[in-house]
């Protein structure tokens, strides 16, 4: 897996339409710490949330019906 376990939740919540801010408060950790859209799509290799949406679902990190 590219992703940590950290880094799949975090793409989850994002997928789900979750703010930085809100996912810091859901994982219980500061908001500095919360990886970026931009961070995950470097890393993925990808240019977009789109994309990024895709491989979530794809790798059921999330389901299609919860976005």
């Amino acid at each position: 897996h590219l992703l940590t376990p950290r880094e799949r939740d975090v793409l989850r919540l994002l997928v789900e339409g979750n703010t930085s801010k809100e996912i810091a408060h859901t994982l219980g950790v500061e908001i500095s710490t919360v990886i970026s859209t931009a961070e995950l799509a470097e890393k993925m290799g990808t240019k977009n949330m789109a994309a990024l949406t895709i491989f979530a679902v794809t790798h059921g990190i999330v389901k299609a019906e919860d976005i």
